[in-house]
């Protein structure tokens, strides 16, 4: 089935609008601020993200880290993505699908962390997005959650851990990759 297809039935998937795509950056921008605030990590205490042209600055990263990614994942695929797609009327975002008749449809959701920390809203909320995609596709989908790191190598270990169990746990099928951001900086 190609995304048309889906794109048809209005309750299925949309292409989100531009103010939904701005308020979904804002979101997440504020999503990045609030964890870099209660973090202890070493590279948030030399970053901290206040201002307007800081919140901004985290805007421009998420775009930029969201072009890298879905670039690189058509590359691996073959295939363009549909981007800024939302589930029916739910508010389920994601950020990129794969979809057309060769493959399973593939849901991309990419996370920009300046800190190992994460909150459990925010982990629960993708858990949650996940489940609902996995039941809109009726289990015929897989879900990629790319995660970009801003912090020390020494510390991604346990968050890797952490992620990985909550993916294992969650009924839907769920990939977690793991994206350093100053290598994804470089392939810009």
């Amino acid at each position: 089935m190609l995304l048309k297809d889906y794109q048809e039935d209005k309750s299925f998937l949309k292409t989100l609008s531009s103010q939904e795509k701005r308020d979904k950056l804002e979101k997440e921008a504020e999503e990045v601020i609030s964890s870099s605030q209660s973090s202890t990590s070493k590279a948030i205490e030399k970053d901290k993200f206040t201002s307007t042209s800081d919140r901004k600055n985290i805007i421009k990263d998420i775009r930029l880290i969201e072009m890298s990614v879905v670039e690189a994942l058509e590359i691996e695929f073959g295939i363009k993505a549909a981007r800024n797609v939302g589930i029916g009327d739910t508010e389920i975002q994601f950020d990129a699908i794969f979809i057309n008749s060769a493959i399973t449809p593939i849901l991309v959701e990419i996370k920009l962390f300046r800190a190992p920390l994460t909150g459990l809203a925010l982990t629960e909320r993708l858990l949650y997005q996940a489940v609902i995609a996995d039941n809109y596709f009726k289990g015929n989908c897989r879900i990629i959650f790319s995660l970009v790191y801003k912090f020390e190598e020494q510390e991604l270990d346990g968050f890797k851990q952490y992620w990985q169990g909550k993916a294992k746990h969650c009924p839907a099928d769920i990939e977690i990759r793991f994206f350093n951001y100053n290598d994804l900086r470089k392939d810009t």
